[in-house]
């Protein structure tokens, strides 16, 4: 790379004049914000004045993206710029997102209509993270802006080696925050008692039926025989009737023939 030194300055500052070592080839450059930036130390504004030159994105747009949950990869890509122009601006805007994310954690859950202190998003998330055993240094907070101005708040873990994540909507106006999805409502619904997760054994009445895999074919089965009818008693024996015996009468034999004749 060739090395140029200062020669002069135009007589109304607009420019410079450069040159070569020794009686080389001179050069004009411009006097503008981006120079001016660049002899004051002001990088940022250097870069901001770059995007603006080479992008359609001005920084604000860049910034309200970064808020609203896109990656600097993601909008380097969509605006074909070098992200380490995005970068410039991203560092406020992901500290704004961490605040939001720490002011979410700190909103009490209570039930509606009770006063008494309650404890905040944060406890109670961390105390149902323990309790399945989960490194509260792996978990990741983060947030995101919506259009209506307010904020989703991210949980992000893993847990047996598969990945998780709750999500609340967060009103930092009304310090207002409710669960979105089921995972959010494991890890702070004050209506479960114990909360439900993957290594709780799902809930068996002791009155279970057997499940069959095939439908039972119910055997046809002979009538009941009709109920043995009552045993007719016999009529009971009549007493006989009283007889009287009439005296038996001797009945006179007849004679024979021959004595008849004499």
């Amino acid at each position: 790379m060739q090395e140029l030194r200062l020669v002069a300055v135009s007589e109304d500052g607009s420019y410079l004049v450069l040159a070569t070592a020794g009686r080389g080839t001179r050069f004009t450059l411009p006097v503008d914000d981006r120079l001016r930036a660049a002899v004051r130390g002001h990088f940022s504004r250097l870069g901001q004045y770059e995007i603006e030159v080479e992008s359609p994105l001005r920084p604000k747009e860049i910034q309200a993206r970064i808020r609203a949950g896109e990656t600097a990869e993601e909008i380097a890509e969509t605006a074909g710029i070098p992200v380490e122009r995005v970068r410039w601006f991203e560092g406020p805007v992901l500290q704004e997102r961490e605040y939001m994310a720490q002011q979410a954690q700190r909103v009490t859950i209570r039930r509606q209509g009770e006063s008494a202190p309650a404890p905040a998003l944060g406890e109670i998330v961390e105390e149902r993270l323990g309790k399945r055993g989960i490194d509260l240094e792996e978990v990741e907070w983060d947030s995101r802006k919506c259009e209506d101005s307010t904020w989703r708040v991210r949980l992000s873990f893993s847990y047996d080696g598969r990945p998780y994540a709750a999500e609340w909507a967060y009103d930092p106006r009304r310090r207002h925050i409710s669960a979105v999805n089921e995972e959010a409502a494991r890890l702070s619904s004050l209506e479960l008692d114990d909360p439900v997760d993957d290594i709780v054994t799902p809930f068996v009445p002791r009155r279970a039926m057997k499940v069959v895999t095939e439908p039972v074919r119910e055997e046809a089965r002979p009538a009941p025989a009709p109920p043995p009818a009552p045993r007719a008693e016999p009529p009971p024996a009549e007493e006989p009737a009283f007889v009287r015996e009439v005296p038996r009468q001797e009945v006179p034999r007849p004679e024979p023939e021959e004595q008849r004749e004499t």
